[in-house]
């Protein structure tokens, strides 16, 4: 992923990334991953996930980002193997809740960005 720019952030570059298992509990990003501490950047204070870029592998998941949990074929955004979708915002990441649409777990590979 290259340097990109967003309205209001100015330039933003991909830092971080993780696989995520999406079982039958819901599950956010990892709170480590959201917020980089000052020693892992060399900033002089912690810089937080401007954005999350999304996929989702072999299995469906669904997704919400209003603060509420997800549940399993009934609520959230159903997201199909392929598919991918960018989060913006630092409140918008902090809510994202996902949880898996089938019996079986899914896994979902996310970029993170912060500004430059």
């Amino acid at each position: 992923m290259a340097q990109y720019t967003y309205p209001g952030y100015g330039e933003v570059v991909p830092y971080d990334y993780e696989n995520i298992t999406v079982s039958n509990s819901s599950i956010g990003f990892t709170a480590a991953k959201i917020t980089v501490s000052d020693a892992a950047l060399n900033f002089p204070r912690a810089r937080r996930a401007k954005t999350a870029f999304v996929t989702v592998e072999a299995q469906s998941v669904r997704v919400r980002w209003d603060g509420g949990a997800p549940v399993g074929g009934s609520s959230g955004h159903l997201l199909a193997p392929g598919d991918s979708i960018e989060f913006t915002g630092e409140n918008t990441i902090q809510k994202v809740r996902f949880i898996r649409e089938a019996a079986v777990d899914a896994t979902i590979r996310v970029t993170y960005g912060r500004t430059a």
